[in-house]
Formats: structure tokens, C-alpha cells, sequence
């Protein structure tokens, strides 16, 4: 997934610990922006000298995930480069799904507002499902999987 990033981009991570693994990849770059849902991703972010805006919001079962109207407004008036996201499952049909309503709908918004849409996913989640859809994987851009999966049938750019 690190080699997706440019410098001078902006760049979105949701609130899932696989993209805080970017962090460090992004402090390579110059001139980036960072946004994210996760306050500590924001302090990690900000401590490597990244330019960081946090979406604010509410916390997600007492964690440091932020969601909520104040969230979602600040993802619908962005236009990220590109976004970096992660989920709880990925079935053989490649629906991506998860458990929490509140996470699933600020991801489905930061989907819709960046140009660029990337899943990150290990093969622990696949042929796993949730209880909320969140998008099939034909609806992104690139997935960037630890292990091969030939039995996903899918026109997405598999990394």
C-alpha cells in the first residue's frame, strides 16, 4: 500500500489499526496532508511530523474511533486524494462488511469523497461477513491483501 503514496497528497485514513501501519510510510513524503477518524493515529501522525486534521466526532464504544455528525460533516467538504480503509470481513462475493453502524457510514462517506479508494484487508477477514454492508470490493479502486485469494472474482486492482 506504501507505494500508492506521493508526495504533496492528501491522504485519508479511517479509524482501523491496518492503516495507522501507514503512518510511518507517510512520513516519509513531503508536502501530505493527513486526515483521520482515529485520534490515535492523529497523535502518531502528528508526533512523526505529519500534517494532521482529526474529524472530530464522537467516540465510538469508548474508543479513540470518532463518528458522528460532526465527522461526517468534515468528511462530506473534503476531497482527499486518496483513502486507505480497512473492515471487519470480506465475503466470497466481495461484499465488505462490518459491525458498527456509525464506523460503516463515515466509511461509506469518506468512499464517496475521495478519488482514489484503497481496502486494506489480511486473510484472516476473508470469506468472513458482518452484520452491516459496507461496499463491494468491485466499487474500489485497489485492495492490497497479505496473501492471494483466487476464488475473489473481482475487476478491482488486487495488490
Amino acid at each position: 500500500a506504501s507505494t500508492l503514496l506521493e508526495d504533496g497528497q492528501s491522504i485519508m485514513l479511517d479509524g482501523s489499526t491496518t492503516a495507522s501501519f501507514l503512518i510511518p510510510y507517510i512520513a516519509k513524503h513531503k508536502d501530505v496532508t493527513l486526515f483521520t477518524n482515529s485520534m490515535i493515529t492523529a497523535i502518531n501522525a502528528v508526533n512523526m511530523g505529519i500534517k494532521t486534521h482529526c474529524t472530530g466526532g464522537l467516540s465510538v464504544n469508548g474508543s479513540a474511533v470518532l463518528s458522528g455528525e460532526t465527522a461526517y460533516n468534515t468528511v462530506k467538504n473534503i476531497n482527499p486524494d486518496i483513502l486507505f480503509f480497512s473492515s471487519q470481513c470480506i465475503d466470497i462475493n466481495g461484499m465488505i462488511t462490518d459491525s458498527t453502524a456509525e464506523e460503516n457510514y463515515l466509511r461509506q462517506l469518506m468512499i464517496e469523497s475521495a478519488k482514489k479508494r484503497v481496502f486494506l484487508c489480511d486473510s484472516e477477514k476473508f470469506n468472513t461477513k458482518s452484520l452491516y454492508k459496507l461496499v463491494s470490493i468491485d466499487d474500489i479502486d485497489i485492495a492490497v491483501f497479505d496473501e492471494k485469494w483466487d476464488e475473489l472474482n473481482t475487476k478491482c486492482r488486487i495488490l
